[in-house]
């Protein structure tokens, strides 16, 4: 009988040693209960930060007022172009702006000509913003008593 008690001391003692051992190691309940809490802030910060930035990629933002004027500049920059009659502007990404504009060429132009011109104009456009990668250019004749559609900017 003797040895059981000794045994089951022994046995109570190493499970004691071991457990102030685990408790020095391994954090307590507390510490991991306000861990997680602040893992759950972290990530909800994070996730709000993210909404906040692509939120205008989402909605479709429009160019700025400085590409949409530099933009304008640039079409009609060329001795084939006489006017703009609208634009159009979306960003597709951070670095990636879709632009759609009609234009009034000058009517003499042949097909091969405007075809030149159109090309030169999107030339002139991709150098003045880089950003502007996909470019529709809608040929066009200026009808003056025609509504004109301004540029697109963004909202103040």
């Amino acid at each position: 009988m003797a040895s059981k008690s000794r045994r089951q001391r022994r046995n109570h003692t190493e499970h004691a040693s071991r457990e102030m051992a685990a408790q020095r190691t391994h954090p307590s309940l507390r510490t991991r209960q306000v861990g997680s809490v602040a893992i759950g802030l972290l990530l909800g910060v994070i996730a709000v930060t993210l909404g906040i930035e692509i939120r205008s990629l989402l909605i479709g933002e429009a160019a700025s007022q400085a590409e949409v004027a530099a933009i304008g500049a640039a079409l009609i920059d060329g001795p084939a172009v006489r006017r703009l009659i609208h634009l159009r502007t979306l960003h597709l990404g951070p670095d990636e702006l879709l632009v759609g504009a009609k234009v009034e060429f000058d009517p003499a132009l042949s097909l091969a000509e405007a075809a030149e011109a159109i090309d030169e104009a999107e030339r002139r456009v991709r150098a003045m913003v880089p950003s502007a990668r996909i470019i529709y250019l809608e040929p066009d004749c200026y009808r003056a008593g025609a509504p004109v559609e301004r540029a697109s900017a963004p909202d103040p």
